[in-house]
């Protein structure tokens, strides 16, 4: 399993790549989240922040639960985090579990799904 050392309020925290059943887990919590989600663009950086930043202000409790169940912190240290520790986990998170990689996989599945349509 992936893992990577981030630095969260001065302190050093090991992050690694969330389980299957966890992410199937955060699922009950991501069907909550405002149709934002949808929009954001892992290839767009800018775009993301202010994706990321709507979700937390409108879901913000929901949000923080997600984010802690992800990375294993507990979620009031999540809830407590500066705006820059925040935007490194999630830069964390989303690198550790290979998410750009895993978008272009799943558009690859869903072509194979589209032939055999045919």
């Amino acid at each position: 399993m992936k893992k990577q050392k981030i630095v969260i309020d001065g302190k050093e925290v090991v992050i690694k790549a969330v389980p299957l059943g966890t992410i199937l887990d955060a699922l009950d919590i991501v069907e909550k989240l405002p149709d934002t989600i949808e929009r954001l663009d892992l290839g767009n950086e800018t775009n993301n922040t202010r994706v990321i930043i709507k979700l937390i202000k409108e879901s913000k409790d929901d949000m923080f639960q997600l984010i802690a169940m992800l990375s294993g912190l507990d979620k009031e240290v999540v809830s407590q985090l500066g705006i820059r520790d925040s935007m490194n986990l999630i830069k964390v998170l989303l690198e550790i579990n290979e998410v750009a990689e895993l978008k272009k996989d799943w558009g690859e599945i869903a072509k194979l799904f589209k032939k055999e349509k045919k």
